[in-house]
């Protein structure tokens, strides 16, 4: 135990708790050499002391750090005949400390001292010891060392069989390893990895040892390193089957995706070798279209895998025992309504001016013919030649809206003063035909849009209803939240996002939600979109309901996730997966045969028969009616002409 404590002072970070694991059973916990240890840390007052067991009730009670331990203390202990009662009881302890009450605590990146409490002569130490740190890496722990009592005859066999020459008095050995140190040394648990040993006379001979490395290179020696890869486009592609002469069976290829360009650059940059695995789905159709990553972080877990990739979104990773990339792709998901729609073109015909105008318009009309037959009499007074058309109001009302209309009098007035109003309300009445023609056919042209929904506020007020997929109810299951409510009762929920984006944009009928992914891959291929190109579903000011960022899943300790994070960091802040957004929507585009993003350019339309369509409809309705007036002044005029007849 002396060696532990010296240990614990060369090596452990100091004020970092100190987390002491007892042995599984009771007896072996309140050791003489036990309790030393712990009387000897204490007393050092350098760390904090935690102690952890993992199957009987201790006296008292204990502090559960809440942050992450600093450093660990495992005291290993079993019979010496059983060497397997080793290997159990040590999985009871890591088992407690990574899946148990401090699993939000444990950390594989500290420090492990691991003594053996047991100096047996029956077994090879180098094999438990190998099974030991084998265990450990599955936890992703590189960082340890293993602690035996040696005896005279274990230091002469290894000796002998390593050709190291002698070392007298020898008391301690210490066992550790280096994964990723060449070639040879890639996977711990194939046994590739040679087990260091240094043999130590006295406890000062520790600080000259090669132990607690930790630190992986840059160089991983063509390693492999195992992908897991949920297909989830444009993350990642759908594989390729290729046909391998040399196998004489099929394989998946995957080449194409944005997480593949990821994994593609960590590859070069710390020379390793990939090997991508296919997710394995579920039976069921429904599940398999949304594969969750608990499913996938169990093979993490189980040591099938070493990272999960495929639109990995770190707000669905609920486990404290798998850690997430740093973020290279943000994304959000927003409430989106249908946008503002065309008026109907005849209604603009009536909206060309406004109330007030038509009002002042009609005022001007019968001010006009109030003045014409006043003038008329008043010359009338004077004997003033005039015709008697201009004193009839019904005759008065004829000609003052012909001239409004643009239409020649019959007979024009003969008195100066007559001649001079006249004359004005021709100037009036033309200038209000000009704006009026030149509003009407910019109008048929272009009608203009209604009102658009602009806020969450608005959207609730229009009286639409909401639909999303069941995955989304989620969202708004917070009772506190009035909104949330308010959506949730006239919410329709649709089988996935596309018929929602599909009931939104052309039944017009529900506001939805979607991801601004979403929303450029649509606008990229020209979807959802009018005759003018612009889109058919606006976003709201403040309609965006949650964030969310897209990672890559490891195992808790990973020793490679920091040259991960490197990697990704230089990739992001270098523009590179910038670039390959704008490639995979450009291909989009392409493929699509769609047309390029609104500009400018799409204000100029083409004047056609379906723009000037109502114009012919009002001049056939003008035409129609001066018809129905001549027949009725036919008729009327072969009526009278039959009275006088009859009368004369």
């Amino acid at each position: 135990m002396d060696c532990t404590k010296f240990i614990s002072e060369q090596h452990f970070t100091p004020a970092h708790p100190v987390v002491i694991v007892l042995p599984p059973t009771e007896e072996d916990s309140t050791t003489e050499e036990v309790g030393y240890l712990i009387t000897a840390l204490h007393t050092s007052s350098r760390w904090p002391l935690l102690l952890f067991n993992t199957t009987y009730e201790m006296k008292g009670k204990m502090n559960t750090e809440i942050y992450q331990h600093g450093n660990y203390i495992i005291l290993i202990s079993g019979s010496c005949r059983n060497f397997d009662e080793y290997m159990e009881k040590f999985s009871k302890q890591l088992a407690g400390l990574a899946y148990g009450n401090v699993q939000h605590s444990w950390n594989p990146r500290a420090k492990f001292i691991l003594p053996v409490m047991s100096a047996c002569t029956d077994y090879n130490t180098t094999y438990l010891s190998g099974a030991i740190l084998s265990k450990l890496w599955l936890y992703k722990v590189t960082n340890s060392v293993v602690l035996f009592l040696e005896s005279n005859g274990h230091i002469t066999k290894f000796l002998q069989r390593n050709e190291t020459g002698s070392a007298p008095n020898v008391r301690l050995s210490l066992h550790t390893w280096f994964p990723y140190e060449n070639s040879q040394s890639c996977n711990p648990i194939d046994g590739t990895v040679p087990i260091r040993v240094f043999f130590l006379r006295n406890v000062s001979d520790i600080h000259r040892g090669e132990i607690f490395r930790g630190y992986i290179g840059k160089n991983l020696h063509r390693c492999p390193i195992r992908i897991l890869a949920r297909v989830k486009p444009p993350f990642v592609f759908i594989p390729n089957r290729i046909w391998l002469n040399a196998s004489g069976r099929y394989t998946l290829v995957y080449n194409k995706g944005w997480d593949i360009g990821i994994i593609s650059a960590i590859s070069d940059s710390l020379n390793l070798s990939v090997v991508v695995l296919p997710a394995r789905y579920p039976r069921s159709k429904s599940v398999r279209n949304f594969v969750s990553v608990n499913i996938l972080s169990a093979e993490l877990v189980k040591g099938r895998a070493d990272i999960v990739i495929g639109q990995v979104l770190r707000e669905e990773i609920f486990s404290h025992s798998l850690e997430t990339t740093r973020s290279y792709y943000s994304m959000r998901i927003a409430w989106c309504t249908p946008c503002a729609t065309k008026y109907p073109r005849w209604t603009r015909i009536f909206r060309i001016f406004s109330v007030y105008l038509w009002i002042y318009f009609i005022l001007s009309l019968v001010l006009a013919i109030i003045t014409v037959i006043c003038i008329s009499n008043y010359g009338h007074k004077f004997h003033l030649p005039e015709f008697g058309l201009y004193r009839d109001i019904i005759s008065v009302t004829a000609n003052v809206t012909a001239v409004a209309l643009g239409i020649s009098v019959a007979t024009k007035p003969r008195t100066s003063s007559l001649r001079v109003f006249f004359f004005s309300w021709v100037c009036h009445s033309l200038a209000m035909s000009t704006v009026f023609q030149a509003y009407l056919t910019s109008f048929l042209i272009d009608t203009g849009y209604e009102e658009p929904i602009r806020t969450v506020e608005e959207m609730l007020n229009a009286g639409m209803r909401f639909g999303f997929p069941p995955s989304y109810k989620m969202f708004f299951n917070d009772s506190t939240d009035s909104i949330g409510e308010a959506i949730l009762r006239k919410v329709t929920l649709c089988p996935d996002e596309g018929i929602c984006l599909k009931w939104a944009s052309e039944g017009r009928n529900i506001s939805t939600l979607r991801s601004d992914m979403t929303t450029e891959f649509m606008h990229s291929i020209g979807s959802s979109t009018d005759d003018n190109n612009r889109p058919l579903l606006c976003d709201l000011e403040d309609g965006v309901v949650v964030y969310f960022q897209a990672v890559m899943a490891v195992l808790k300790g990973n020793p490679l996730l920091e040259h991960i994070n490197d990697v990704i960091d230089r990739i992001v802040e270098g523009g590179l997966f910038k670039e390959w957004k704008k490639l995979f929507f450009n291909h989009a585009r392409v493929a699509k045969k769609a047309p390029s993003s609104y500009t400018l350019a799409d204000t100029y339309l083409n004047i056609s028969l379906i723009h000037m369509q109502s114009a012919f409809y009002l001049f056939l309705l003008g035409h129609a009616a001066a018809l129905f007036s001549f027949v009725i002044e036919m008729v009327w005029n072969s009526r009278a002409s039959k009275q006088r007849e009859a009368t004369g």
